[in-house]
């Protein structure tokens, strides 16, 4: 059949050629009509991204069930997913800040946030890189846990410095 006139006849046999003429037909562009997708995708990340951001806030619960359903059909893409997140920086920084959270180091977002700059700065000690959060007073002799307290330490140092006040710790260090 090579087209239809929508208004001819509504017997079953023709609403049935109709049909197959259109399926038909979808399964020809189908292709096309993803390739095209994904051209203005990639040449609008913005925009797409907004539009994909407004369709989840119309309707999270049918977003979740989406991602869900997709998630269920693809999980060696998940799985590739998550182990390319948990190789970046920002999920190294995210698992701290929450052990950190858990240890009771972070008790509210602002210091949350301070906490995961210090993880990406370098040692406040000896420079090299850092990874960890120091107490510059140690917890065990009356320090706080609030931000003016904290700053960044290689793995090293802090283990060196244990409970040692900042002086005796400096003093110590340039001694050795």
């Amino acid at each position: 059949m090579f087209g239809y006139d929508k208004r001819a006849c509504r017997c079953e046999a023709c609403r049935q050629a109709r049909r197959d003429y259109d399926q038909a037909r979808y399964a020809r562009i189908a292709d096309l009509r993803k390739q095209q997708v994904e051209v203005w995708r990639d040449a609008n990340r913005e925009k797409a991204r907004g539009y994909s951001r407004a369709q989840y806030h119309r309707a999270p619960e049918k977003a979740a069930a989406r991602w869900a359903s997709w998630a269920a059909r693809n999980p060696d893409a998940v799985k590739a997913a998550q182990v390319r997140y948990q190789q970046t920086d920002k999920a190294r920084v995210n698992a701290a800040v929450k052990a950190a959270t858990r240890r009771g180091l972070v008790t509210d977002e602002w210091t949350a946030g301070y906490v995961a700059v210090l993880l990406g700065d370098p040692c406040s000690y000896c420079g090299a890189p850092g990874g960890t959060v120091d107490h510059i007073i140690p917890v065990s002799k009356g320090g706080t846990s609030e931000w003016h307290n904290l700053t960044a330490a290689c793995g090293f140092c802090n283990s060196s410095k244990r409970d040692h006040d900042l002086i005796g710790f400096l003093s110590r260090k340039v001694s050795a």
